[in-house]
């Protein structure tokens, strides 16, 4: 079940990265590791978090089953950053209920805030705004 590739994806740390939740949760039920790390130190969470595919749902099995809310990639960017970063709102939702820092900082001193209001989000002016209100909403300070 946690048999990983040459570069250390195991079959959830794929799933996470497509967002598939169901397949996760199969994974998860026979055993599957959530706090395994791929070959640049990503995990389930971070790959989740950070995918085009995110999805609040997958986030919240993650947590549910021990995912580390504070990991982070070797940036220093914890799950929260990368899902602002996306424009994953639910996903941003899901982590804040889940405990996540909302004012953590990585490696160059920016936190989910600061990355948001920097991020292109595609180029979506109105999703940008969305999350960096519910980043705000969250405690999130400048």
């Amino acid at each position: 079940m946690n048999v990983a590739r040459k570069d250390q994806n195991t079959a959830l740390l794929l799933t996470a990265k497509e967002g598939h939740s169901l397949v996760a949760e199969q994974l998860l039920a026979k055993g599957a590791d959530v706090r395994v790390s791929d070959a640049e130190g990503m995990t389930a969470l971070l790959l989740a978090s950070n995918s085009e595919y995110a999805q609040s749902e997958l986030v919240k099995l993650l947590l549910a089953k021990g995912a580390n809310v504070k990991d982070t990639d070797p940036q220093g960017n914890t799950a929260l950053m990368l899902a602002a970063r996306a424009g994953a709102f639910q996903v941003i939702e899901a982590l804040a209920a889940g405990g996540a820092e909302v004012n953590a900082k990585n490696k160059d001193g920016s936190n989910a805030l600061q990355l948001a209001k920097e991020s292109k989000v595609d180029g979506n002016e109105e999703k940008r705004a969305e999350v960096i209100r519910l980043l705000l909403k969250a405690g999130a300070k400048e």
